[in-house]
């Protein structure tokens, strides 16, 4: 792994959103799912689906209300795949 530094991290004139991050993953075969906290047009979050074999970012789920969703910040796989 190699870690490369962010330019100004702490200035006014962006946040860490404007600047690309990247981790390279070895032996990664199946999917990675991330979730966005405040994503999505209700701003309640979304889930997302990564597929490294074909470079595929897809959106899997975006919240309606907070009813369904609120603001997820983890995600968790048990060892039967739920």
């Amino acid at each position: 792994m190699r870690w490369l530094p962010i330019p100004h991290p702490d200035s006014d004139a962006g946040t860490l959103d404007s600047h690309f991050v990247a981790a390279q993953f070895v032996r990664l075969d199946r999917s990675i799912f991330l979730n966005s906290t405040i994503g999505g047009n209700a701003q309640l979050g979304q889930v997302w689906q990564y597929r490294p074999e074909r470079q595929e970012l897809q959106l899997i789920f975006e919240s309606p209300s907070s009813r369904v969703l609120e603001n997820p910040d983890n995600i968790t796989v048990s060892p039967r795949g739920g």
